[in-house]
C-alpha cells in the first residue's frame, strides 16, 4: 500500500495558547463486553433490506471509556448500533450508575471550593425519564450508526426487539464498570491525523431538487482521526520499575466523519461496517482497546458507484479493504500535539439544548407533535483534556459544516484541537445547515418520518448546536 499523504501541520501563528486549568491528575480505562447473535430479525437501518439477519459477520461490541480527574468522573459508552431513543438512554445511564455505585467503583464526589456539591447540568425539563445525574458521575452514551446491528431501534419497517434492548442495557453497565475499575493514570496524550479519500458528500443539487447522489465538489472533512491515552504499565508494587517503565497506551478513541454504510442492503449480516473494521484493525495493531466514534457526517458517505454513477452497496471484500486501509493510514501517520508529564487536566462541561420541530404551515400539515417529540431537549458535551484537546459530542446525524462552524468558532483564540462527532444520546434525525434544509431533500424533509417524529427539525436547529457547542468551548478551553 502507498504511504498516504499526511496532513499539513495546522499554523497556530498569533493564537493564544488554551488558560491552563487547576491540577488534578486523569485516569483513564476501558472496557468492553460483545453482543451475542441477533440473526432471525430485520435490521434496522436501510429501507431496501427486506429480510432478516441470516449470520455474523463480525462481532459487535459495546465498549466504554472512563475518565476520572480530581471532581468528576465521566463514563462514554459506545454501542454498535444504529441509533438509541430517549427512554432507552435514560435505562442505559441508570443501569451503569445503579451498577457502578453499587460495584463501589472511584467516582469522585464533585465539591466546588466551598466544599459544596458542584452545579450539574438539570434533565430537561418536563422530562420524565431522566433522573436526577449522581454527584461526581456523567454518563454518556452513543452509537456507532452501523445499518447491521442488533435491533435496539425501530426504524420503518425493523421494529426494536425487547431482549435486544435489555442485553445492550446490561452490556453497557458491565462495559462500563470495567472502564473505570481499570482507570489508571495518564501520562501523555497524543493524536493522529490522517486522509480518508473514501469520503464524498451525498447531496447532489439537480432540477429536480437535491437528490441522493455523489457530490464530489460538495463539503467533505477529508480526515480521520485517532487520540491516543498513555500511562505507566503496572508492575506489581515495584515502584523502582514502574518509574523506569516506558509509558504505552491505554486505550484509544477514532472520531471516523463518514456514514458506516458501506455493506449492501442486500447484505443481511451483522456487522459493525467500515467502523467497526476500522476499529478491530487499529485495537490488533495497538493491542490496545479503541472506540470509533461516527463524526459529523449527516451528508457525507464512502464513495461507492456503479457504471452509471449512482450510489452503489459494497460487498464484504471492500468492507474489509476499505477499514484495514484507514486503519494502516493512521498507524503511519506522525502523532503531534502530544501532551507530556505532569498532571493531566480533563474538564467536562455540558449543555441543554431546546430543538424544536420544524412549524405547522396549513391546516394540512400532520398534527401537533406526540409527548415525545417534547422532549426534543438535547444534550451538547464536550470533554476537555488539557491544552491538547477538546472532543464535541452532539446528537443526531449532524451535517459536516457543523463540526467546521465549531472549529472555526475558537479557532483564532486556542492551539486546542478540536474533534466533533455525532449520535450523542437519544437521536433527532439529521441535523442540517439552515441553507441544507432550505435545499430540502431526503436527510432535512424526509428522513424525519423514518424516526417517528411527526415534522422535521426546524431550521435553526444546526446553528443552535453550533452557538452552545462553542460556547462550552470558549468557557473552558479558550483564555
Amino acid at each position: 500500500m502507498n504511504r498516504p499523504d499526511r496532513e499539513a501541520p495546522r499554523e497556530h501563528a498569533g493564537r493564544r495558547r488554551a488558560r491552563p486549568a487547576p491540577a488534578g491528575g486523569l485516569c483513564a480505562g476501558f472496557g468492553a463486553a460483545p453482543f451475542g447473535d441477533w440473526s432471525g430479525y430485520l435490521l434496522p437501518g436501510h429501507a431496501a433490506r427486506n429480510r432478516p439477519a441470516d449470520g455474523v459477520l463480525n462481532t459487535l461490541w459495546v465498549r466504554a471509556a472512563a475518565f476520572r480527574g480530581h471532581d468528576r468522573a465521566v463514563v462514554l459508552i459506545l454501542a454498535e448500533v444504529l441509533a438509541i431513543d430517549r427512554e432507552l438512554e435514560c435505562e442505559i445511564v441508570a443501569a451503569v450508575t445503579r451498577v457502578l455505585e453499587a460495584a463501589g467503583a472511584p467516582i469522585p464526589h464533585s465539591t466546588s471550593a466551598s466544599g459544596e456539591s458542584s452545579p450539574r447540568a438539570a434533565p430537561p425539563p418536563g422530562d420524565p425519564l431522566l433522573a436526577p445525574p449522581t454527584s461526581g458521575l456523567d454518563v454518556l452514551v452513543c452509537a456507532t450508526h452501523t445499518h447491521t446491528g442488533p435491533p435496539v431501534f425501530s426504524l420503518g419497517e425493523a421494529e426494536a426487539v425487547g431482549p435486544a434492548r435489555a442485553e445492550l442495557t446490561d452490556l453497557a453497565a458491565r462495559a462500563a464498570e470495567r472502564a473505570l475499575q481499570n482507570a489508571r493514570p495518564v501520562t501523555r496524550i497524543g493524536f493522529r491525523i490522517a486522509h480518508n479519500s473514501y469520503a464524498v458528500n451525498r447531496r447532489l443539487q439537480t432540477e429536480h431538487g437535491v437528490q441522493m447522489a455523489p457530490n464530489p465538489g460538495g463539503p467533505v472533512d477529508p480526515s480521520v482521526a485517532l487520540v491516543s491515552f498513555y500511562g505507566k504499565p503496572d508492575h506489581n508494587g515495584a515502584p523502582a520499575d514502574a518509574a523506569r517503565a516506558e509509558d504505552r497506551p491505554i486505550g484509544r478513541i477514532a472520531v471516523l466523519p463518514m456514514h458506516p454504510t458501506v455493506l449492501s442492503p442486500q447484505i443481511a449480516q451483522l456487522s459493525g461496517d467500515v467502523a467497526g473494521v476500522f476499529g478491530a484493525a487499529l485495537e490488533e495493531a495497538g493491542d490496545v482497546p479503541c472506540l470509533v466514534l461516527q463524526g459529523a457526517s449527516g451528508n457525507v458517505r464512502p464513495n461507492l458507484v456503479d457504471a452509471e454513477g449512482a450510489f452503489r452497496g459494497g460487498e464484504v471484500r471492500e468492507l474489509i479493504a476499505m477499514g484495514r486501509d484507514l486503519a494502516n493510514r493512521l498507524i503511519e501517520a506522525e502523532e503531534r500535539g502530544v501532551t507530556r508529564g505532569g498532571d493531566i487536566c480533563f474538564t467536562f462541561a455540558s449543555s441543554e439544548v431546546e430543538l424544536s420541530l420544524a412549524p405547522v404551515e396549513d391546516k394540512h400539515s400532520p398534527p401537533p407533535p406526540p409527548a415525545a417529540e417534547s422532549l426534543l431537549g438535547r444534550r451538547v458535551s464536550m470533554l476537555a483534556f488539557d491544552e491538547a484537546l477538546a472532543l464535541v459530542l452532539l446528537p443526531g446525524e449532524p451535517f459536516v459544516e457543523l463540526a467546521w462552524a465549531i472549529r472555526n468558532s475558537v479557532r483564532d483564540t486556542t492551539d486546542c484541537e478540536v474533534l466533533v462527532a455525532g449520535h450523542a444520546g437519544a437521536t433527532v434525525g439529521y441535523v442540517a445547515t439552515a441553507e441544507a434544509a432550505d435545499l430540502g431533500g431526503y436527510e432535512p424533509a424526509e428522513a424525519y418520518r423514518y424516526y417517528g417524529f411527526s415534522r422535521p427539525l426546524a431550521r435553526e436547529c444546526g446553528e443552535e448546536l453550533v452557538t452552545a457547542a462553542a460556547r462550552l468551548l470558549r468557557d473552558t478551553v479558550v483564555s
